[in-house]
């Protein structure tokens, strides 16, 4: 396996570099290619928060899967990030880096204290930082010189934990899924330790219709009174996120040990920028007779994709009629073109006919035919560089 090099003492002018790709981030998100689509979904009149989100998972879970099949369906795009605006810090990044580096060198003297007083004010700094700033390299070498120490310390048990953990937050970075005794190897090298087995994740949120993410994947979603439970989840170090567009997202690192269990309440924030970049969507006329013209419509969406980098933008506008109906409207901006949808379902029915209603809708949009029955595309196991001892 390809070996993971330690974090070396940054030069100033590498350290201007990361410093400007953090101030940016995530607006660098949006400066890639633009094969990638926007899908945002607003409660009009009433409507349930959850019923909301779930119908924005279902469509965005539409393109994840069609992605893997034809290319030529743009990916997701998380835009829940370019709502942390005016939140991201790289302080405590910038600290963590430094205590790193102080405790490397402590360890090359074999000043042990000193090395272990410096990585945990590095890990310190680091989860202090998360979500808003992260450096995957750093902080699995954070856990990996964890694990140094407790080998140059002769504490031969607790060096096998820290290596054994640190080898699971490098899979989990990696999309890798499963326990870690999946793989023959790691379980003949960690079946006895915490970072085996599976143990029980509980989220919440301070507020309704959020996503819940688990290293970076969309796993549910979660409202004030309703958590996303997850009762088999692989131990190991894994980053905890609730999104919502329109506020700042919250996470956090967290361990999970065998048959162990632990809770995540978020509190989310509305976001600096909501009101240039979140309201003007939320509010925009799009029917009756306050709807604007379909020319100022398409120079409305254009300027939006342009902002976002995206080929397609889909709004989706869910409202409660009188006669308690929903009346769903679709808004999907793709090849400099806007299209208009609409679909109308008695509440009573939401259930089990949204996936159905909004697959019919994908098909008028893209030509394409798709299956509403068929499962979220999953992340398949996959093998995990990091360095072996």
């Amino acid at each position: 396996m390809n070996q993971m090099h330690p974090y070396q003492n940054l030069n100033r002018n590498l350290r201007l570099f990361y410093l400007l790709c953090y101030l940016l981030l995530p607006l660098s998100l949006y400066a890639q290619d633009k094969n990638r689509s926007v899908v945002m979904v607003f409660a009009k009149n009433g409507v349930d928060e959850g019923i909301r989100v779930k119908m924005e998972r279902d469509l965005r879970e539409l393109f994840d899967s069609e992605h893997e099949k034809n290319k030529a369906i743009p990916r997701i795009l998380p835009i829940e990030l370019f709502y942390d605006v005016g939140y991201l810090s790289t302080s405590n990044l910038e600290k963590s880096k430094m205590h790193f580096n102080e405790a490397q060198r402590a360890l090359e003297k074999n000043d042990l204290q000193e090395a272990s007083e410096q990585l945990f004010r590095a890990e310190r700094f680091y989860n202090k930082g998360v979500p808003y700033v992260r450096d995957e390299a750093l902080l699995q070498t954070i856990f990996y010189y964890q694990y140094l120490l407790k080998k140059a310390s002769k504490k031969e048990k607790d060096a096998l934990d820290l290596y054994c953990t640190y080898i699971s937050l490098s899979r989990n970075l990696t999309g890798s899924v499963g326990p870690i005794e999946q793989y023959e190897t790691l379980g003949e090298l960690c079946g006895n330790t915490p970072m085996s087995g599976t143990g029980e994740l509980e989220v919440s949120s301070n507020i309704d219709g959020a996503h819940v993410f688990i290293n970076n994947r969309s796993v549910g979603i979660v409202s004030k009174n309703t958590p996303h439970l997850v009762p088999y989840m692989p131990a190991g170090v894994h980053l905890v996120e609730v999104r919502k567009a329109g506020f700042v997202r919250d996470g956090k690192l967290i361990t999970l040990k065998n048959s162990g269990s632990e809770k995540f309440k978020a509190n989310l924030k509305t976001a600096k920028n909501v009101d240039q970049d979140y309201q003007p969507l939320y509010d925009l006329p799009y029917k009756g007779a306050d709807a604007y013209s379909d020319t100022y419509m398409n120079d409305f969406f254009f300027e939006y994709a342009e902002k976002l980098r995206t080929q397609v933008l889909m709004l989706v506008y869910v409202d409660l009629l009188p006669n308690q109906e929903l009346e769903i409207v679709v808004l999907c901006f793709k090849d400099q073109q806007l299209s208009r949808n609409e679909i109308k379902l008695p509440l009573d029915q939401v259930d089990a006919g949204t996936k159905s209603a909004l697959t019919k809708i994908w098909v008028s949009i893209f030509n394409q035919q798709v299956d509403p029955n068929a499962p979220p595309a999953q992340v398949s196991w996959m093998p995990t560089l990091f360095k072996v001892e």
